[in-house]
């Protein structure tokens, strides 16, 4: 089991836990990683709120919950540690992970994902998927596709009809 005394202290009302972080469909482990976890008391209600606010609260109540946010941040950090050179001792990593959690909002939901968006979160997976090697050739791939859209060697349309 990770080290817990190595994590900033927790908000009153919560405690950090660990839980095993996964990537690639569910199908590679990143590890046990922590996440923060708020109690179901009165302390841990008014904890949430002290962190929050009320318009936190209620972002967090309608939108993504926090344990999903909290785990895609824990996924995001540790693999980045993993491929810093030389890679993070996971003890800095999780250290990283608890304060980017202690310092995450939740946002409103914008409610329709924007194509921009799509494509946005479309290329990360991919990236993820592939590694740094693969995200750089992905990355020059749709700069160049860019490039010929801005130039005019390339439509909108054609950009539709690729198919790889």
């Amino acid at each position: 089991m990770p080290d817990i005394t190595t994590l900033p202290t927790p908000p009153e009302g919560a405690q950090w836990e660990f839980s095993e972080v996964k990537t690639n469909h569910g199908k590679d482990t990143l590890g046990d990683r922590p996440v923060l976890v708020w109690d179901a008391t009165e302390a841990g209600i008014a904890g949430a709120r002290a962190k929050y606010g009320d318009e936190g609260v209620a972002n967090a109540l309608n939108g993504t919950s926090l344990m999903v946010s909290f785990q895609s941040i824990a996924r995001r950090l540790a693999i980045a540690g993993a491929s810093a050179t030389p890679p993070k001792a996971d003890e800095v990593v999780n250290a990283e992970i608890a304060e980017a959690i202690l310092k995450f909002v939740p946002g409103k939901r914008s409610g329709e994902t924007s194509a921009a968006g799509a494509a946005g979160r479309a290329a990360k997976q991919l990236a993820e998927t592939v590694g740094d090697k693969g995200a750089e050739a992905v990355a020059a791939l749709l700069k160049r596709i860019r490039e010929r859209v801005q130039s005019g060697e390339m439509t909108a349309e054609e950009v539709e009809a690729l198919e790889l």
